[in-house]
Protein backbone atom coordinates (compact mmCIF):
# COMPACT_ATOMS: atom_id res chain seq x y z
CA UNK A 1 0.00 0.00 0.00
CA UNK A 2 1.51 3.28 -1.10
CA UNK A 3 0.99 6.85 0.00
CA UNK A 4 0.78 9.54 -2.67
CA UNK A 5 1.37 13.17 -1.73
CA UNK A 6 -0.63 15.93 -3.35
CA UNK A 7 1.10 19.28 -3.68
CA UNK A 8 -0.73 22.43 -2.67
CA UNK A 9 -0.57 23.77 -6.22
CA UNK A 10 -2.99 22.86 -8.97
CA UNK A 11 -1.83 20.04 -11.26
CA UNK A 12 -3.93 20.87 -14.30
CA UNK A 13 -2.85 21.09 -17.91
CA UNK A 14 -0.30 18.26 -18.09
CA UNK A 15 -2.67 15.56 -19.31
CA UNK A 16 -5.41 15.30 -21.98
CA UNK A 17 -8.75 16.67 -20.78
CA UNK A 18 -11.88 14.48 -20.54
CA UNK A 19 -14.37 14.40 -23.41
CA UNK A 20 -16.66 17.46 -23.50
CA UNK A 21 -19.82 15.59 -22.45
CA UNK A 22 -18.17 14.14 -19.35
CA UNK A 23 -16.56 17.50 -18.59
CA UNK A 24 -19.97 19.20 -18.39
CA UNK A 25 -21.25 16.50 -16.04
CA UNK A 26 -18.26 16.92 -13.77
CA UNK A 27 -19.08 20.57 -13.13
CA UNK A 28 -22.28 19.96 -11.15
CA UNK A 29 -22.83 17.35 -8.44
CA UNK A 30 -25.66 14.99 -9.40
CA UNK A 31 -27.29 12.41 -7.12
CA UNK A 32 -28.04 9.98 -9.95
CA UNK A 33 -24.47 10.13 -11.19
CA UNK A 34 -23.18 9.61 -7.65
CA UNK A 35 -25.39 6.53 -7.18
CA UNK A 36 -24.27 5.05 -10.50
CA UNK A 37 -20.60 5.57 -9.70
CA UNK A 38 -20.88 4.12 -6.19
CA UNK A 39 -22.82 1.05 -7.32
CA UNK A 40 -20.61 0.40 -10.32
CA UNK A 41 -17.41 -0.52 -8.48
CA UNK A 42 -16.32 -1.36 -4.94
CA UNK A 43 -12.76 -0.05 -5.39
CA UNK A 44 -11.93 2.35 -2.55
CA UNK A 45 -9.28 5.01 -1.89
CA UNK A 46 -8.14 6.16 1.54
CA UNK A 47 -7.71 9.92 1.91
CA UNK A 48 -5.45 11.27 4.65
CA UNK A 49 -5.31 14.79 6.06
CA UNK A 50 -2.02 16.64 6.51
CA UNK A 51 -1.53 15.14 9.99
CA UNK A 52 -2.66 11.65 8.94
CA UNK A 53 -5.01 11.55 11.93
CA UNK A 54 -8.45 10.88 10.43
CA UNK A 55 -8.50 8.77 7.26
CA UNK A 56 -11.57 8.81 5.03
CA UNK A 57 -12.44 5.96 2.68
CA UNK A 58 -14.20 6.96 -0.56
CA UNK A 59 -15.19 5.18 -3.75
CA UNK A 60 -12.45 5.48 -6.33
CA UNK A 61 -14.78 6.04 -9.30
CA UNK A 62 -16.67 8.78 -7.48
CA UNK A 63 -13.46 10.53 -6.43
CA UNK A 64 -11.95 10.34 -9.90
CA UNK A 65 -15.08 11.60 -11.63
CA UNK A 66 -15.33 14.84 -9.67
CA UNK A 67 -11.60 15.35 -9.13
CA UNK A 68 -9.65 15.47 -12.42
CA UNK A 69 -6.42 15.49 -10.41
CA UNK A 70 -7.20 12.12 -8.83
CA UNK A 71 -8.43 10.80 -12.16
CA UNK A 72 -4.99 11.42 -13.66
CA UNK A 73 -3.25 10.15 -10.54
CA UNK A 74 -5.17 6.87 -10.26
CA UNK A 75 -6.10 6.16 -13.88
CA UNK A 76 -3.27 7.79 -15.84
CA UNK A 77 -0.17 6.15 -17.32
CA UNK A 78 1.69 6.37 -13.99
CA UNK A 79 -1.15 5.07 -11.84
CA UNK A 80 -0.36 3.29 -8.61
CA UNK A 81 -1.07 -0.45 -8.44
CA UNK A 82 -3.39 -1.82 -5.76
CA UNK A 83 -4.96 0.08 -2.91
CA UNK A 84 -3.74 3.66 -2.54
CA UNK A 85 -3.53 6.00 0.41
CA UNK A 86 -3.44 9.63 -0.67
CA UNK A 87 -2.18 12.32 1.68
CA UNK A 88 -3.68 15.75 1.07
CA UNK A 89 -2.35 19.11 2.33
CA UNK A 90 -5.55 20.04 4.17
CA UNK A 91 -6.88 19.84 7.70
CA UNK A 92 -9.06 17.00 8.89
CA UNK A 93 -12.12 19.27 8.85
CA UNK A 94 -11.63 20.33 5.23
CA UNK A 95 -11.10 16.71 4.20
CA UNK A 96 -14.29 15.74 6.05
CA UNK A 97 -16.22 18.48 4.24
CA UNK A 98 -14.87 17.22 0.91
CA UNK A 99 -15.64 13.56 1.62
CA UNK A 100 -19.16 14.38 2.80
CA UNK A 101 -19.79 16.54 -0.25
CA UNK A 102 -18.81 13.70 -2.61
CA UNK A 103 -21.73 11.61 -1.35
CA UNK A 104 -24.33 14.28 -0.51
CA UNK A 105 -23.59 17.26 -2.72
CA UNK A 106 -23.82 19.41 0.40
CA UNK A 107 -21.24 21.26 2.46
CA UNK A 108 -22.17 20.43 6.04
CA UNK A 109 -21.02 23.31 8.26
CA UNK A 110 -22.40 25.19 11.27
CA UNK A 111 -25.49 27.21 10.39
CA UNK A 112 -24.88 30.66 8.97
CA UNK A 113 -25.41 33.34 11.59
CA UNK A 114 -27.32 36.52 10.80
CA UNK A 115 -25.86 39.98 11.33
CA UNK A 116 -27.36 40.36 14.81
CA UNK A 117 -26.11 37.08 16.23
CA UNK A 118 -22.65 37.68 14.77
CA UNK A 119 -22.32 40.69 17.07
CA UNK A 120 -22.15 38.18 19.92
CA UNK A 121 -18.40 37.54 20.54
CA UNK A 122 -18.83 33.76 20.78
CA UNK A 123 -20.93 33.66 17.63
CA UNK A 124 -18.38 35.90 15.95
CA UNK A 125 -15.61 33.38 16.60
CA UNK A 126 -17.79 30.56 15.27
CA UNK A 127 -18.62 32.56 12.16
CA UNK A 128 -14.99 33.47 11.45
CA UNK A 129 -13.95 29.82 11.69
CA UNK A 130 -16.84 28.80 9.46
CA UNK A 131 -15.93 31.41 6.85
CA UNK A 132 -12.22 30.53 6.94
CA UNK A 133 -12.85 26.81 6.46
CA UNK A 134 -15.08 27.51 3.47
CA UNK A 135 -12.29 29.53 1.87
CA UNK A 136 -9.85 26.68 2.62
CA UNK A 137 -12.29 24.28 0.97
CA UNK A 138 -12.57 26.54 -2.08
CA UNK A 139 -8.78 26.70 -2.41
CA UNK A 140 -8.56 22.92 -2.05
CA UNK A 141 -11.21 22.46 -4.77
CA UNK A 142 -9.19 24.68 -7.09
CA UNK A 143 -6.07 22.58 -6.52
CA UNK A 144 -8.05 19.50 -7.60
CA UNK A 145 -9.68 21.34 -10.51
CA UNK A 146 -12.96 20.20 -8.93
CA UNK A 147 -15.30 22.84 -10.33
CA UNK A 148 -18.45 21.31 -8.83
CA UNK A 149 -16.98 21.68 -5.33
CA UNK A 150 -15.73 25.20 -6.10
CA UNK A 151 -19.28 26.16 -6.98
CA UNK A 152 -20.73 24.59 -3.85
CA UNK A 153 -18.24 26.45 -1.66
CA UNK A 154 -18.89 29.66 -3.57
CA UNK A 155 -22.63 29.40 -2.88
CA UNK A 156 -21.96 29.17 0.85
CA UNK A 157 -19.47 32.05 0.77
CA UNK A 158 -21.90 34.14 -1.27
CA UNK A 159 -24.36 33.91 1.63
CA UNK A 160 -21.71 35.06 4.10
CA UNK A 161 -20.00 37.87 2.22
CA UNK A 162 -21.98 40.67 3.88
CA UNK A 163 -20.86 39.46 7.30
CA UNK A 164 -17.16 39.25 6.44
CA UNK A 165 -15.19 41.24 8.99
CA UNK A 166 -11.85 41.74 7.30
CA UNK A 167 -9.56 40.81 4.39
CA UNK A 168 -7.95 37.72 5.96
CA UNK A 169 -9.68 35.37 3.50
CA UNK A 170 -8.64 37.60 0.60
CA UNK A 171 -5.01 37.16 1.69
CA UNK A 172 -5.54 33.39 1.52
CA UNK A 173 -6.61 33.59 -2.12
CA UNK A 174 -3.71 35.86 -3.04
CA UNK A 175 -1.18 33.68 -1.20
CA UNK A 176 -2.43 30.67 -3.15
CA UNK A 177 -2.29 32.46 -6.50
CA UNK A 178 -6.05 32.45 -7.04
CA UNK A 179 -6.45 35.95 -8.49
CA UNK A 180 -7.95 34.20 -11.53
CA UNK A 181 -10.75 32.57 -9.52
CA UNK A 182 -14.40 33.49 -9.63
CA UNK A 183 -14.43 34.07 -5.87
CA UNK A 184 -11.60 36.60 -6.05
CA UNK A 185 -13.24 38.48 -8.93
CA UNK A 186 -16.53 38.44 -7.07
CA UNK A 187 -14.93 39.95 -3.96
CA UNK A 188 -13.32 42.68 -6.09
CA UNK A 189 -16.72 43.55 -7.56
CA UNK A 190 -18.47 43.41 -4.20
CA UNK A 191 -15.93 45.63 -2.43
CA UNK A 192 -15.96 48.10 -5.34
CA UNK A 193 -19.76 48.28 -5.38
CA UNK A 194 -19.83 48.84 -1.60
CA UNK A 195 -16.64 50.89 -1.39
CA UNK A 196 -17.96 53.56 0.97
CA UNK A 197 -18.95 51.04 3.63
CA UNK A 198 -15.85 48.91 3.08
CA UNK A 199 -13.41 51.79 3.59
CA UNK A 200 -13.70 51.41 7.37
CA UNK A 201 -12.48 47.82 7.13
CA UNK A 202 -9.57 48.91 4.96
CA UNK A 203 -8.47 51.43 7.58
CA UNK A 204 -8.45 48.71 10.26
CA UNK A 205 -7.02 45.83 8.20
CA UNK A 206 -4.77 46.64 5.21
CA UNK A 207 -5.60 44.83 1.99
CA UNK A 208 -3.19 42.74 -0.10
CA UNK A 209 -1.56 45.12 -2.58
CA UNK A 210 -2.75 43.08 -5.57
CA UNK A 211 -6.34 43.14 -4.37
CA UNK A 212 -6.16 46.86 -3.55
CA UNK A 213 -4.94 47.55 -7.09
CA UNK A 214 -7.77 45.54 -8.66
CA UNK A 215 -10.27 47.13 -6.29
CA UNK A 216 -9.28 50.68 -7.25
CA UNK A 217 -9.38 49.85 -10.96
CA UNK A 218 -12.86 48.38 -10.57
CA UNK A 219 -14.03 51.35 -8.49
CA UNK A 220 -12.82 53.76 -11.18
CA UNK A 221 -14.59 51.69 -13.81
CA UNK A 222 -17.86 51.94 -11.88
CA UNK A 223 -17.40 55.68 -11.34
CA UNK A 224 -16.82 56.22 -15.07
CA UNK A 225 -19.99 54.30 -15.89
CA UNK A 226 -22.66 55.86 -13.65
CA UNK A 227 -25.45 54.04 -15.49
CA UNK A 228 -24.07 50.73 -14.24
CA UNK A 229 -26.15 49.42 -11.37
CA UNK A 230 -23.77 48.62 -8.51
CA UNK A 231 -25.52 45.57 -7.11
CA UNK A 232 -26.02 44.13 -10.57
CA UNK A 233 -22.30 44.59 -11.18
CA UNK A 234 -21.15 42.47 -8.28
CA UNK A 235 -23.76 39.83 -8.97
CA UNK A 236 -22.31 39.39 -12.44
CA UNK A 237 -19.37 37.31 -11.26
CA UNK A 238 -21.67 35.13 -9.19
CA UNK A 239 -23.55 34.31 -12.39
CA UNK A 240 -20.26 33.55 -14.14
CA UNK A 241 -19.21 31.08 -11.45
CA UNK A 242 -22.61 29.42 -11.59
CA UNK A 243 -22.16 28.91 -15.32
CA UNK A 244 -24.50 31.42 -16.97
CA UNK A 245 -21.67 32.79 -19.12
CA UNK A 246 -18.72 31.13 -20.78
CA UNK A 247 -15.50 32.79 -19.61
CA UNK A 248 -12.29 30.96 -18.67
CA UNK A 249 -13.46 27.89 -16.71
CA UNK A 250 -17.08 29.05 -16.85
CA UNK A 251 -19.42 27.48 -19.35
CA UNK A 252 -22.84 27.34 -20.95
CA UNK A 253 -25.52 26.26 -18.48
CA UNK A 254 -27.46 24.48 -21.22
CA UNK A 255 -24.68 21.90 -21.60
CA UNK A 256 -24.93 21.08 -17.91
CA UNK A 257 -28.71 20.83 -17.94
CA UNK A 258 -28.60 18.45 -20.90
CA UNK A 259 -25.94 16.38 -19.12
CA UNK A 260 -28.06 16.22 -15.97
CA UNK A 261 -31.02 15.07 -18.03
CA UNK A 262 -28.88 12.38 -19.64
CA UNK A 263 -27.88 11.14 -16.18
CA UNK A 264 -31.55 10.75 -15.30
CA UNK A 265 -32.14 8.75 -18.49
CA UNK A 266 -29.15 6.52 -17.75
CA UNK A 267 -30.46 5.63 -14.27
Amino acid sequence: MSTVLLSSKSASGDQPQPQPKEEWKRRVWNITKMANLVSGSTAMVILLDEDEQNPFSVHKDLLCFYSPYHDRLLNGPFKEAGSTRIKLPVTSLVLKLFSTWLYTGQIITPSTQDACSVNNPERRIQYDRHHTKLVDLYIFADSLNCIALERAAFVQLYKLVRLAKGPMQIFKLVDNGLEHSGLYKYWVDYWAAHYDSMILRILVDPLPSTFAHHLLLRKCELDLNPKTEACGTWRLNADQVFGNTCTDRNHDRQHEESSEGQDQNDA
